[in-house]
């Protein structure tokens, strides 16, 4: 019986050691396979920058709000 236990118990870890090695090994990835990370490397790293940061879905809001366009001219504001 103490023979069983101790047998799954060291089949339980190889089996989470395994889990856990794959996953490191698939956490691996190079900056340029994740779109996120890329995003982010294009935000400015200062003070402003650190203290608030906005993001508008300029198109998304266009289509979801179609009188919402985007000014064609700055300069008539």
């Amino acid at each position: 019986m103490l023979k069983n236990r101790r047998l799954h118990v060291i089949s339980l870890m190889v089996l989470l050691l395994t889990i856990l090695s794959l996953s490191v090994a698939m956490a691996q990835n190079s900056v340029d396979e994740q779109p996120l990370l890329k995003m982010l490397a294009h935000v400015p790293d200062n003070a402003t920058s650190r203290s608030e940061i906005t993001f508008n879905d300029r198109k998304a809001i266009e289509a979801a709000y179609p009188p919402a366009k985007m000014p064609t001219d700055w300069g008539c504001i």
